[in-house]
């Protein structure tokens, strides 16, 4: 099975993976089920799952688009404000099992599961504003620190090696 944040479609997909990549696969004839998590507008826009496939951490988020939609032809005035958040979904259930609100924007998720962690990137602004990293329980999205980082955050990854 394969997840995707699908932003254009303000949903998560489940997709079933072999037909997916299959010469003639396609998103609709591999899709299996859809979930909206964004019932105000929220966007789904990047997530992670964990090792044992049970949750996967979604990231509620204009993304970069609030800043350079016009560029791409996505009108800024459409975007939706203020709706950032972090969502623990439990992939039998296809629940939410935690959400946490945000008012700066997530842009990246990676989990650590040997640690029961999520870091999550914030994008943040231009000088004074920083972006940042965000670090929460994975079970509970109880936030644990956040670090400033530089301007502008955007990529993260995690390397256990």
């Amino acid at each position: 099975m394969a997840v995707s944040a699908d932003w254009f479609n303000d949903s998560v997909s489940f997709l079933d993976a072999d037909t997916l990549v299959a010469t003639d696969g396609t998103r609709n004839s591999a899709l299996v089920d859809t979930i909206d998590l964004s019932p105000s507008g929220r966007l789904p826009l990047v997530l992670d799952v964990t090792e044992d496939g049970r949750h996967a951490v979604v990231l509620l988020s204009p993304g970069v688009i609030s800043f350079v939609g016009d560029r791409v032809g996505i009108a800024s005035d459409d975007v939706p404000e203020g709706a950032n958040a972090i969502v623990l979904l439990d992939l039998t259930t296809r629940q939410p099992v935690a959400t946490v609100s945000t008012d700066d924007i997530p842009i990246m998720v990676a989990i650590d599961d040997p640690r029961q962690q999520v870091f999550v990137s914030f994008f943040g602004g231009a000088p004074p504003a920083m972006g940042s990293i965000g670090v929460y329980d994975l079970n509970s999205l109880r936030e644990i620190t956040r670090i400033e980082v530089a301007p502008f955050v955007e990529g993260l990854s995690l390397n256990d090696a």
